[in-house]
């Protein structure tokens, strides 16, 4: 026998009769009964439709949804139910009749939009239709928005010397102890597998910079719930790399010298210093020019 009809909800009164108390709409299926006797057996069956049903809440909001100031927050209450139930939503009892900031979307759940400090509280969602009433109840737990307190400043420094980037934070007092501070270059978390990166008390230290340091470092400051960010630039200047391809052109009495200019390196080259030799002392180098 199909176990869907032994339950404790099948009764059956008499032997040709079967009761099914507190339909649902998941009841829908098709019941088969059998007459037999010395001589053999027949079958009839019929469908079983649940058109109609009280309203059931499938996802109710969380019992608690912490959020922070100026975020989005939903808040579930999907339903069903036929007829299709109405839904109200309400804060601290009152219910809220829409507008703006908040939104009832269609599969019941309730949108506010950039949250403030006001909207914290208890939510309820109640489902009704003909048959039934439902509700669920959630809490609303607003946070204080991050935010960064000193920001980052951009900085030129010279090879091997030091630049250090300071940032800080402040949040909610409920979740100081979760504030943190990560810093990125250029996009990509720093891992401090490099020995001259440090962090302290939030700033980032490079100590002995190179020029392959320079770009841009991203402050972020986050709590876990949400979190902010501020960059700066770092430019590292060192001596210009030498220039390449040097060569020369003879005509009479003059030559004509080129080459291409090497990295300037962040700091831009002020002038050229042409030397020469002769056969008589190659390893005497004379001045010439400066371009």
């Amino acid at each position: 026998m199909d176990p869907r009809i032994t339950g404790p909800r099948f009764k059956h009164p008499q032997e040709n009769k079967i009761v099914l108390e507190n339909v649902e709409l998941s009841d829908s299926l098709v019941i088969q009964c059998n007459a037999s006797n010395i001589h053999g057996y027949v079958f009839a069956d019929f469908y079983l439709k649940v058109s109609a049903g009280p309203p059931n809440i499938t996802t109710a909001p969380e019992n608690e949804t912490e959020a922070a100031e100026g975020q989005q927050v939903e808040l579930s209450c999907e339903n069903k139910g036929n007829p299709k139930p109405r839904l109200t939503w309400y804060k601290d009892n009152v219910e809220i009749t829409g507008g703006e900031h908040f939104r009832i979307l269609p599969n019941g759940s309730l949108l506010i939009k950039q949250v403030v400090l006001p909207d914290a509280g208890l939510y309820k969602c109640k489902a009704e239709n003909i048959y039934n009433v439902t509700e669920a109840n959630g809490t609303l737990i607003v946070r204080r928005k991050t935010r960064i307190e000193h920001f980052p400043e951009d900085l030129t420094v010279y090879a091997l010397t030091e630049a250090q980037f300071t940032c800080s934070g402040s949040t909610d007092p409920e979740k100081i102890s979760d504030l943190k501070i990560f810093w990125q270059k250029d996009g990509r978390p720093i891992t401090f597998y490099d020995q001259r990166m440090t962090t302290y008390a939030g700033s980032l230290v490079i100590w002995e910079p190179i020029v392959r340091d320079s770009g841009t470092y991203t402050c972020i400051v986050t709590n876990g719930l949400e979190n902010q960010t501020a960059s700066a630039s770092l430019l590292v200047q060192d001596r210009p790399e030498p220039p390449t391809n040097v060569r020369w052109i003879f005509c009479n009495k003059n030559a004509t010298i080129l080459w291409m200019p090497g990295s300037y390196n962040y700091a831009p080259i002020k002038y050229y210093v042409l030397q020469y030799n002769t056969s008589f002392n190659p390893d005497q180098w004379t001045f010439g020019l400066k371009v």
